[in-house]
Order: C-alpha cells, then sequence, then structure tokens
C-alpha cells in the first residue's frame, strides 16, 4: 500500500470537494465513478486518467493535474508527470 507523502487535508480534490460541501459519494455520482474511486484518489492510491481526469478537469479545472502531482506514485519517481 502507498503511503502519502502529504496530509491527506492538503489533497486538492478534497478541498474543492468540501468546499461544495459534497460528500465523496455525491461528487462520485457527478463524476461518474463508484464513491471508492474518489476515497482512493483523495488518499493519493490513485489518480484520475483518461475520461475520469476530463470529467474531473470540467467540473474542476486544474484539480487532476494537481492531484497527479500530489500523488506518492509520481514523487515516488521524483518526476513531473508527461503532458499529452
Amino acid at each position: 500500500m502507498l503511503m502519502r507523502s502529504e496530509p491527506y487535508e492538503t489533497n486538492p480534490l478534497r478541498i474543492a470537494r468540501l468546499r461544495e460541501q459534497l460528500s465523496q459519494e455525491e461528487l462520485s455520482v457527478k463524476l461518474g465513478v463508484c464513491w471508492a474511486t474518489v476515497n482512493s484518489w483523495e488518499r493519493g492510491q490513485s489518480h484520475p486518467v483518461g475520461e475520469n481526469a476530463t470529467r474531473m478537469e470540467r467540473r474542476y479545472p486544474g484539480v487532476a493535474a494537481a492531484l497527479t502531482k500530489w500523488s506518492p506514485e509520481v514523487k515516488a519517481l521524483g518526476a513531473a508527470p508527461e503532458n499529452k
């Protein structure tokens, strides 16, 4: 299991979700994913890719990219994600 390098409270998706006063389940419905996916993104265990990243970007501009950089997977590699 991956460990976060930053506290859960600093996760950009969590901050954006709480600003809208949404639960993880409510946000998951809006993004078309299951609540466990939102939970995984907020805990830094994974990050959105493909269509999920596109939907998130539409709802929260800049959060998908910030979330990818926040991910411990990227930090462990010591590199920024590729821009496509």
